[in-house]
């Protein structure tokens, strides 16, 4: 069961049919997001590389050495940022283009997720309003009221509450995660039978929207903000320090990617 009538920007509840899949079980990290930097800079993939390292805003805790290469260190606020911490400041194009890339490292077919997909991951079938239940407890996740010091992003395996029953970590608070769709307040039509739109069809849909689909809340939100039918839209090339994003891919049928 999807969306929730009382959530921020939610679909119509209603019943979709979505097909197996492998996901991430825990967003990508900020050390995952240097590596690939490091990859690209080791394959002289300067202009990507270029487009890619412009996440990198001044108060950024990604720098980069003598040599060009990239490292974690200490922000513009003097916060050290942590190889586990879920990447944060990434556009959705940024995040596609880490898909992309470790689809090639893997040879796998690896890319962002549909909603349907993401939120079957983080909800199960049951339609629950977090990873855990219904309850709204703030403890339970990285948000902003989960402790009484300075909100911060936190290492992805802290918080083992924030786990749907697929063993999926990290979903609600954390960080905004990027899907494939474009954000339309409806989003897409269902298929026949219910079924969720395909990956093509997401990726595909609306090439004149310029808003892509964010899921649920983040470490900068409060826990009401956390729940997981939650849906919000940005433009795809807009970087904010609350969005991140995890990987899927088809069990075993590339064909259906």
């Amino acid at each position: 069961i999807s969306g929730d009538s009382y959530e921020h920007n939610s679909t119509s509840p209603a019943r979709v049919w979505v097909d197996d899949r492998v996901i991430l079980r825990f967003p990508v990290t900020c050390g995952q997001y240097v590596d690939f930097l490091n990859a690209l800079y080791e394959a002289s993939l300067m202009e990507e590389l270029a487009a890619r390292a412009l996440a990198l805003a001044p108060a950024s805790g990604i720098h980069r050495d003598e040599d060009g290469r990239f490292f974690l260190d200490v922000d513009g606020h003097n916060h050290q940022w942590d190889p586990l911490w879920p990447a944060v400041g990434l556009s959705w194009e940024d995040a596609w283009a880490w898909c992309q890339w470790y689809r090639d490292q893997t040879g796998k077919p690896w890319r962002l997720p549909t909603e349907f997909e993401w939120e079957k991951a983080a909800r199960g079938v049951d339609g629950r309003k977090f990873p855990w239940g219904n309850h709204p407890e703030a403890t339970w996740t990285c948000n902003t009221q989960s402790s009484l010091s300075e909100p911060l992003p936190s290492p992805v395996t802290n918080f083992k509450t924030d786990q749907s029953v697929y063993g999926v970590r990290a979903t609600s608070g954390f960080v905004m995660e990027w899907c494939l769709d474009p954000f339309t307040r409806r989003g897409l039509p269902l298929g026949k039978g219910g079924s969720a739109p395909t990956p093509a069809t997401a990726l595909k849909a609306s090439p004149d929207i310029p808003y892509r689909l964010l899921r649920a809340g983040s470490w900068s939100m409060g826990i009401a903000a956390c729940a997981l039918a939650r849906r919000n839209g940005m433009p795809a090339n807009e970087r904010r320090m609350i969005a991140g994003f995890r990987a899927i891919r088809s069990l075993d049928d590339p064909r259906s990617d």
